[in-house]
């Protein structure tokens, strides 16, 4: 539940329905909702409850900014407006259009910080520690009442082996497990010999079909920006020792054996990477993961055999 009070005193709420559906099918029919209330006799109690919004997909947060109210709703941002004086928004467009509601995180944690900054008045600064601060401040399009756009930018995103880049509506992404992050090299290598999905997010928000071979160029193009980016890490640190703009270190580098493969992970390392709805259970389809390039008949066989119970879920122990 998120709340945040307008002008006038009356407070917006979000309002869960409770469901529990996977998240394409509540993006479809979307049934969460936004209650204003209002306390007409200043008692302390709110005595008026309304519907403002209704039919919102993933209420995550709410901000009333001049006579406007913004939802964080993946995976958009929507900006609602009452224009007659009902108290009911009869306007509703998407102010900031994050494309995907899976793995993604809507692409906006690293502009958070610069925005809370950014509202405090306190100037952003270049690093945090020896981090480089990325992202900007949001706050100059909320201000203009999203007069001017937020312009378009190549957005990547890791966590445990989910990697992936946005880019304008595309987004190419993969999951390679846990066993790289965060040694950087290892991980560009393994995504090096990796097919990753592309999918086109304004024609495909469910990420349904992988457009990697109908439209090869864009495939080729994503999937160099993301090694470039990998490439990259930790040179703009201070005292780094990343090869990055060394060509001598990065020839030396090369003529090197591979190093050793990483370790096979544990069976809590395995179970963790697979169960990737926290469910404590991992289905065939976790377990399978990417399906691109992969011997689908004999891991769906190595499942059966894990799943000694036969209901098509392994627990914990049933790992080996």
């Amino acid at each position: 539940m998120h709340m945040a009070f307008d002008d006038e005193g009356a407070l917006y709420v979000t309002d869960s329905s409770g469901d529990t559906r996977k998240a394409p099918v509540q993006l479809e029919e979307p049934s969460h909702r936004v209650l204003r209330l209002v306390d007409c006799d200043g008692d302390g109690t709110y005595d008026e409850s309304t519907v403002f919004a209704d039919e919102v997909p993933f209420p995550e947060g709410v901000l009333v900014h001049e006579g406007a109210v913004y939802v964080g709703a993946p995976p958009h941002i929507w900006k609602f407006r009452d224009t007659d004086g009902d108290h009911i928004a009869d306007e509703r467009t998407v102010w900031f259009d994050g494309g995907s509601i899976e793995n993604c995180g809507n692409d906006m944690h690293c502009d958070v910080f610069a925005t809370l900054l950014d509202a405090a008045e306190i100037s952003v600064p270049k690093s945090n520690g020896k981090n480089p601060v990325r992202g900007m401040s949001l706050l100059p399009y909320l201000v203009d009442s999203a007069v001017q756009p937020i312009p378009e930018r190549t957005m990547v995103f890791e966590l445990w082996g989910n990697i992936g880049v946005r880019k304008g509506n595309y987004k190419l992404w993969s999951d390679v497990g846990r066993n790289y992050s965060p040694d950087w090299p290892a991980l560009a290598a393994e995504l090096e010999r990796t097919d990753l999905a592309l999918y086109d997010l304004s024609k495909d928000s469910a990420e349904e079909h992988d457009l990697r071979t109908k439209v090869p160029e864009v495939y080729a193009e994503m999937k160099k920006e993301l090694l470039s980016h990998l490439s990259q890490i930790n040179s703009d640190y201070p005292g780094s020792t990343s090869s990055a703009g060394n060509p001598e270190k990065s020839k030396s580098t090369k003529n090197k054996t591979d190093p050793e493969p990483s370790k096979r992970p544990s069976r809590d390392q395995f179970f963790r990477s697979r169960d990737r709805n926290s469910d404590g259970f991992i289905t065939l389809k976790e377990f399978i993961g990417n399906p691109k390039g992969r011997d689908m008949p004999a891991l769906t066989k190595r499942f059966g055999k894990l799943d000694r119970d036969g209901d098509g879920k392994l627990q914990r122990e049933e790992i080996k």
